[in-house]
């Protein structure tokens, strides 16, 4: 259907495009102008990693799918509703979560290592208590797994995170107040006593 709606800027003649070097869920856009003979292709997904020559859509949905709580056969079933190609197979499967558990655990340690100076500093050494980073934490990975994090990631992101913050408020304001009550029945009791 895209074929027939295409042509060459250069000889005005058709376009055939054709998938090439599948992996998971990337491939090449493979386009072949018939009357000029000329070929170009074109990545479906940005190429990340050390060497450029993997796909960002295949850590995504490996990060995405981990993050959701599934593993391998989630995302086969994923990619079979959604009705894309077949994603990694088993075992990149489990080289990139292997990748994904120690990109984690280094933003992770780093987050608690800043968190408890922060702590420290703004509490001047007394007692200490940190939050975890949420959703953030979640971006933080993705940005150490080379991913590209979009505007919409970002959002949801902070949005989450309001929601979380507003409800952590609610209960620690529930808390103090239990606590104060506490505390003024325990003096009055020792009052009366």
């Amino acid at each position: 259907m895209l074929e027939r709606a295409l042509c060459c800027v250069t000889c005005k003649g058709k376009v055939k495009l054709s998938e090439q070097s599948i992996r998971g869920l990337g491939f090449q856009i493979n386009v072949k102008f018939s009357d000029c003979q000329r070929e170009l292709s074109v990545d479906s997904s940005q190429k990340i990693g050390t060497m450029s020559n993997a796909y960002d859509i295949n850590r995504r949905s490996v990060l995405m799918i981990r993050a959701l709580g599934h593993g391998h056969t989630g995302l086969e079933t994923l990619c079979g509703l959604m009705d894309t190609l077949p994603p990694v197979t088993q075992s990149h499967f489990d080289t990139i979560n292997s990748q994904l558990c120690q990109a984690s655990k280094s933003v992770a340690d780093f987050s608690m290592r800043e968190a408890v100076k922060e702590e420290l500093n703004a509490t001047e050494g007394e007692e200490v208590a940190t939050l975890n980073d949420g959703k953030r934490g979640l971006l933080d990975i993705m940005k150490e797994f080379d991913l590209y994090i979009g505007e919409n990631a970002v959002n949801w992101a902070n949005k989450s995170n309001e929601t979380r913050y507003f409800h952590a408020e609610r209960a620690t304001q529930a808390s103090t107040k239990e606590a104060r009550v506490e505390r003024r029945s325990r003096r009055r009791n020792q009052k009366l006593h």
